[in-house]
């Protein structure tokens, strides 16, 4: 079973190929991250980084830049972002009651590529860390002051009553976690989960745990977005990957890229992309998608708004003349790009003129 309805509403969107994948590569055998139950006991499957992330534009362009990717080729079903739960646990994970945290001397690194004075980075500073078995620690994050934990530490048949241990808050009698989940996703995943804690929370839970501060400051410096001039600048990232509407769901295609696929994420949906054909690229020519204008994308901390930008980009369209339909088949065509009034207006004159639609103002 796949991430339920607190992910997404439809647990098609992980199909038994990724099941499958992700199995291979967990080293408990399919067996629950936390509690090392059986998989005879509902075990589910569960995204460490949100697939919600999929639908914001701004922090997944983020991390493609900042994790030395291409535009549009980020994989947020990798088996490297997924790993088996009991469905307890699994409920809990999506809830943000508790955090997976790489060992210290992964996130030490990750850290230390940071500006020390103003911990911020860039793309030439990342190191990536090949694909295997890493250690986690579970930390607490809210409402576990109830819960226990019983872990399976003999996985004999027949099982035996001494084969259980209860492990009760703040769970540090946990032993070590082992999985192939890729650290820079519970990096970004927990620092997203503390990012929407009450700051007085964050603080205390930053003085219990001090490696924490170190894993927020790399989430805020891998999340912080990045200038669309910057970015098509640089031929390693821009133009972005144009996607594959051949395969609905395609898995990383090498061991050793962990969050990347050649068919890139604008190819995981078909539904999705009928729907909103031109809002794959933020301030791309079909911007004017039927995504909800005004609801933006935050820097971390930050409230703010795109829709200004919406608006920008809807004005262009109508003064160029052309139908919405037309400007998203041409971005198909050639790929994403960012468009200012005299390219699109130049653009717009070479199209046939059965494609025009009257300039109307809204």
């Amino acid at each position: 079973m796949s991430t339920p309805e607190s992910r997404t509403t439809d647990s098609r969107l992980v199909t038994e190929a990724y099941i499958l994948r992700s199995k291979a590569a967990d080293p408990n055998d399919g067996r629950c991250l936390v509690e090392n139950c059986s998989i005879h006991r509902n075990i589910q499957y569960c995204h460490v980084l949100s697939r919600s992330y999929k639908s914001n534009e701004t922090p997944i362009s983020s991390l493609e830049w900042y994790w030395k990717m291409r535009k549009g080729t980020l994989n947020i079903d990798t088996r490297y972002n997924v790993f088996p739960a009991g469905a307890s646990v699994h409920g809990m994970y999506d809830k943000g009651q508790w955090i997976l945290v790489p060992d210290d001397t992964i996130v030490h690194m990750y850290y230390n590529t940071l500006r020390q004075d103003t911990r911020t980075t860039d793309r030439s500073a990342y190191q990536d860390v090949p694909n295997g078995t890493f250690n986690y620690t579970l930390i607490p994050l809210r409402n576990m002051e109830e819960v226990a934990i019983t872990r399976q530490n003999n996985t004999m048949i027949p099982v035996r009553l001494d084969a259980f241990e209860v492990h009760i808050y703040p769970f540090t009698s946990l032993p070590k976690l082992h999985s192939h989940v890729h650290p820079k996703f519970t990096i970004i995943a927990a620092g997203d989960q503390m990012r929407k804690l009450p700051e007085s929370v964050r603080n205390k839970l930053l003085d219990e745990f001090s490696i924490l501060a170190e894993v927020f400051a790399v989430y805020v410096a891998w999340t912080f977005p990045i200038s669309g001039r910057v970015g098509r600048a640089d031929n390693s990232y821009f133009p972005p990957h144009p996607g594959n509407d051949d395969d609905e769901f395609h898995d990383e295609g090498s061991e050793n890229a962990p969050s990347s696929t050649a068919v890139g994420r604008t190819g995981a949906c078909k539904r999705c992309r009928s729907k909103h054909p031109a809002s794959r690229s933020a301030g791309g020519p079909g911007q004017g998608s039927k995504q909800s204008v005004g609801r933006g994308v935050r820097s971390p901390g930050v409230e703010g708004t795109d829709s200004l930008a919406h608006q920008i980009v809807a004005k262009r369209k109508r003064d160029s003349g052309l139908s919405e339909k037309v400007v998203a088949k041409h971005t198909k065509k050639v790929g994403k790009a960012e468009w200012d009034n005299d390219s699109l207006m130049e653009w717009s004159q070479k199209v046939e003129p059965n494609y025009l639609v009257p300039n109307m103002e809204c």
